[in-house]
């Protein structure tokens, strides 16, 4: 049983992490746009792979630190508010951040491999390497599962799993309906990942107060 909400929650945090339009998505969705599907995909692939070692790295890293069950509860309330951060900031600067990530796009190097294009955007960002500190939190401080390093390994190849999921469905969505795909789109997509990102925090809040005050 234990094995299965490690796969399970593993993969719907790969989906969320990699929701938010932002260079990978926008990566993704021009290079699908033009050449195909599955070039798309393969930067999204590289981008998973960078998810299952920085995922590892946190949790690997947190499982070495014994938190008291008052720093757990507080790293729990700011895992929450985390995830309901980012789905503010998706809703009210996605306008401004996909025109900045566009222009910044122009001036990517093309010659790169599309799979290595992937991994460089997460080895280029160091804010990814906090976001995944504070999941990785999260995620010790809620229980999941046995804090075990096999557990822990598993957990980390299903987000990148999950996330590779996401990629694969966005860059044939791209395909399918390129001569659609506006940046107004862009943003209405930008601003339904917020809302999810925000109704989980209100689902995660409710677990929460129900764990510790029902």
């Amino acid at each position: 049983m234990e094995i299965i909400i490690i796969i399970i929650t593993a993969i719907i945090t790969g989906i969320v992490i990699s929701l938010p339009v932002g260079p990978i998505n926008l990566t993704i969705l021009t290079t699908s746009a033009k050449h195909g599907a599955r070039f798309g995909f393969s930067i999204g692939l590289g981008a998973a792979v960078m998810d299952i070692i920085y995922m590892l790295m946190a949790l690997l890293g947190l499982s070495l630190i014994q938190f008291s069950e008052e720093v757990l509860f507080y790293i729990e309330i700011a895992g929450i508010l985390f995830i309901a951060a980012l789905g503010i900031i998706e809703i009210l600067y996605s306008e401004k951040k996909i025109k900045k990530t566009r222009e910044n796009l122009k001036k990517t190097i093309k010659k790169r491999k599309y799979f290595l294009m992937g991994l460089f955007f997460y080895i280029s960002n160091p804010a990814i390497i906090a976001a995944f500190a504070g999941i990785g939190g999260w995620i010790k401080s809620v229980n999941l599962y046995a804090d075990k390093a096999f557990n822990n390994v598993i957990f980390s190849i299903f987000v990148g799993i999950g996330s590779a999921l996401w990629f694969g469905i966005f860059a044939n969505l791209v395909r399918k309906f390129r001569k659609k795909m506006s940046e107004k789109i862009l943003i209405n997509i930008s601003h339904g990942s917020g809302y999810i990102l925000i109704g989980l925090s209100f689902y995660l809040a409710l677990i929460f107060y129900k764990s510790h005050y029902g």
